[in-house]
């Protein structure tokens, strides 16, 4: 059997074992490294990776709730935080290709990614700005409707989001699901996470001159459509028709 020779220096031609042994792990530069990239890779999962798109074609049920939209409209779900815009969503039927960004979907990838120890309000601080960026792109690159969770209950909200709709060649549609205050504040409790009753109490103020035109007018200065739907009408799902 051959055997490994020896080199000129005296020295076999294994690898040298480097003092106090074989090296075992990573140093702690490179786990910092590899900590780096795994942030990166879950920023960008946050910010490209979590679109969805509702069921398309789907059979259509009669005690579905009818939402009329153009090819490009962008389409606000908007209400009281625990209003159940997330579940109304999650029910949507349609025949035109559709973008759905909602906001729940960055809070599911983070706490996958660094788990339930961080602080609500850091979650909250980070899926905000990041949930606006990705509805500005979505606006700008997505071939057909944009549908989106806000709250807009804020009047620069819904202002921003209906110049947004008009720079990027989209009709603004606003969907508004009505629940009292107390139905919102047990949806938060339904889906474990509440916000702050002072926060809370600021969106039920600034609901309340949407709401008084919504009802005497049934429209919203700037919006295109507009639609109010109730927890009950909603409960067969909503279907999105050209």
């Amino acid at each position: 059997m051959a055997r490994r020779g020896v080199g000129p220096s005296g020295r076999s031609g294994f690898p040298a074992i480097p003092p106090g042994g074989p090296r075992v792990g990573y140093s702690e530069r490179e786990v910092s490294t590899r900590s780096d990239f795994r942030c990166a890779g879950l920023l960008a999962r946050v910010v490209v990776g979590t679109t969805t798109s509702p069921v398309r074609d789907g059979p259509h049920d009669d005690s579905a709730s009818l939402i009329r939209v153009g090819p490009r409209d962008l389409l606000v779900v908007a209400g009281l935080p625990g209003a159940g815009k997330t579940t109304l969503l999650g029910s949507l039927r349609c025949s035109v290709p559709t973008v759905v960004l909602d906001s729940a979907q960055l809070y599911r990838v983070l706490l996958a990614g660094f788990g339930a120890g961080v602080p609500r309000r850091l979650y909250r601080a980070i899926v905000h700005p990041l949930h606006y960026v990705r509805v500005v792109v979505a606006c700008l690159l997505a071939p057909g409707v944009v549908v989106v969770h806000v709250p807009a209950t804020r009047r620069a909200a819904r202002g921003f989001l209906v110049a947004l709709a008009t720079l990027t060649g989209r009709r603004p549609v606003l969907c508004w699901l009505e629940v009292p205050p107390t139905a919102a504040l047990a949806g938060q409790r339904a889906r474990g996470r509440m916000i702050a009753a002072r926060a809370f109490a600021r969106h039920v103020r600034r609901a309340r001159l949407p709401r008084q035109y919504l009802y005497r007018l049934g429209r919203l200065r700037g919006w295109h459509r507009v639609y109010v739907l109730t927890r009950a009408e909603v409960t067969g799902g909503v279907q999105l028709v050209p």
